[in-house]
């Protein structure tokens, strides 16, 4: 006697064995990938199931370049990783992106370090103060990390006193008092 061969669903099945002249074909359900975790790696055909793989975990040195679909696996590209003492890193990395990183300023020599570099800050340059040496003197000389300082320059009143020494850009002046003949006319300005 004959019988009908079984018919798979084409959309949820495959034939795991196929017909024989005295045997009837077997449908099995096709597997089905968790698309949280898995992509599909192989697709099904009419008799063979289809294939799942689990997604790659990106590590902590790593991020998402490419997202994972349902047929493809994600990718995950190595960080960058910042020069120390070149470069800082700018913007920090996400899940899937890459961190950014900058070059440090340069201080010209017209500028001091306010605020040193760290892992994820630039440093800080500061132009150094000018002193107006017509009207002042330098007190401190400036370093790689701090300003110079200046100092107003002392005023000699020169009805009273005179200019004993004259200043320098790293000197204020010195103002003596005039000495004051009292015994006139024993006396006189010399």
């Amino acid at each position: 006697e004959c019988a009908d061969l079984t018919q798979c669903n084409d959309n949820s099945q495959f034939s795991s064995t196929l017909p024989t002249h005295t045997s009837d074909r077997v449908c099995a359900d096709l597997t089905v990938c968790d698309v949280q975790t898995q992509y599909m790696s192989a697709a099904p055909s009419y008799n063979s199931d289809r294939e799942c793989t689990d997604l790659t975990v990106c590590g902590d040195d790593h991020f998402e370049s490419v997202a994972a679909s349902p047929t493809s696996n994600r990718v995950c590209t190595e960080l960058d990783t910042c020069i120390a003492n070149e470069e800082y890193e700018a913007t920090a990395p996400t899940a899937t992106s890459n961190r950014v990183c900058a070059a440090l300023a340069v201080c010209r020599s017209d500028q001091f370090e306010s605020q040193a570099a760290s892992p994820t800050s630039n440093r800080v340059c500061v132009n150094l103060t000018a002193c107006g040496y017509d009207a002042q003197f330098m007190t401190v000389a400036p370093t790689a990390t701090s300003d110079r300082e200046c100092a107003d320059l002392t005023e000699c009143d020169f009805e009273q006193q005179w200019m004993e020494v004259a200043s320098t850009w790293t000197s204020d002046r010195v103002c003596t008092d005039l000495t004051q003949c009292t015994d006139y006319p024993l006396q006189y300005e010399s």
